[in-house]
């Protein structure tokens, strides 16, 4: 009667320890992949920082062409205002040079 209690309980134990060391295993697996999870998410998060900083150089680098463009547009303006009040400038020129032209000939007789 002893011996089979005893068998029983052993079984019973027996039994108990399998699961316990399956689950062990299960549970070893389990933590394995869960790292290997975490060492991606950290390579994926290492590339998009590395991504960020290349979007800040670029951002940089767009404000400062922005920057110049803007620059070479106001001098451009500027150009041009300065080449129309030139044009201004010759227009009263030749029209004081016809009028001094036209007083001359009454004056002299002279450039018919």
């Amino acid at each position: 009667a002893a011996q089979a209690q005893s068998d029983v309980n052993v079984g019973e134990h027996a039994g108990n320890a399998g699961d316990l060391v399956r689950k062990q295993i299960q549970l070893q697996e389990e933590l394995v992949a869960k790292q290997e999870e975490a060492k991606e998410c950290r390579a994926a998060r290492e590339q998009l920082e590395n991504f960020g900083e290349q979007l800040a150089e670029l951002k940089q680098k767009a404000n400062e062409r922005f920057g110049a463009l803007q620059d070479a547009e106001e001098k451009l303006y500027d150009a041009q205002e300065d080449l129309m009040d030139l044009e201004d400038d010759l227009q009263k020129e030749e029209a004081a040079r016809a009028q001094a032209l036209e007083l001359l000939k009454e004056k002299t007789g002279k450039f018919e």
